[in-house]
């Protein structure tokens, strides 16, 4: 967790360290999670503009922008509304 924390903003893996193949892969989801939800202006990433998935954390990922993105931005936007009363509760401190 700390290394997704620390790295999801850093999209050159040579500047994370030396993180194995696996944590690498960890981070670079968390980066496109983070992506995806400010692109659906979900909560406040404290960035002013929406950013798309750079090619490279794609490639890594094995995504195609053109067959993949769209999906993946309709099922976040689906889990989201699902768990919206839930995000409400959780927003309000219970």
């Amino acid at each position: 967790m700390q290394v997704a924390a620390r790295y999801h903003h850093e999209r050159d893996i040579t500047k994370r360290g030396f993180l194995s193949q696996d944590l690498n892969q960890v981070v670079d989801i968390v980066m496109l999670a983070n992506l995806l939800v400010h692109a659906l202006k979900f909560g406040f990433s404290g960035h002013t503009q929406i950013a798309g998935a750079p090619n490279d954390l794609l490639d890594r990922l094995m995504l195609d922008p053109q067959r993949d993105m769209g999906n993946l931005l309709k099922k976040i936007r689906a889990n989201l509304e699902t768990a919206s009363d839930f995000i409400k509760l959780i927003a309000s401190g219970g």
